[in-house]
C-alpha cells in the first residue's frame, strides 16, 4: 500500500552472502487470525519450519525457511491488543 517494493536477486553471479544465524525477512499481516491463516497456507505447501506459531512478547508470529535457508517471519498484532 505504500508503493515500496524490494527486489533481491543475483544478476551478476556474486558469491552467496553469509547471514547471521537469526537473520530473517518479515511480512506483517492484519492480526492473529491472519498469522494463523498464512501459517496453514505455507505449512500445506511443505515449507520447512524454523519456528511454529507462538506469541513473542505482544506479537503472534511464525518463521519458515525460504529459498537458500533464509528465514521468513510472518507476524501481526495480537487480538485485543
Amino acid at each position: 500500500g505504500s508503493g515500496f517494493m524490494l527486489g533481491v536477486g543475483n544478476l551478476f553471479g556474486s558469491p552467496q552472502p553469509a547471514y547471521p544465524p537469526d537473520f530473517r525477512t518479515g511480512f506483517p499481516v492484519a492480526g492473529e487470525a491472519a498469522v494463523r491463516a498464512k501459517y496453514e497456507a505455507v505449512r500445506a505447501l511443505g515449507v520447512p519450519a524454523r519456528a511454529e506459531p507462538r506469541i513473542g512478547g505482544p506479537t503472534p508470529y511464525f518463521v519458515r525457511l525460504g529459498p537458500d535457508g533464509i528465514a521468513v517471519e510472518v507476524s501481526g498484532p495480537r487480538a485485543g491488543a
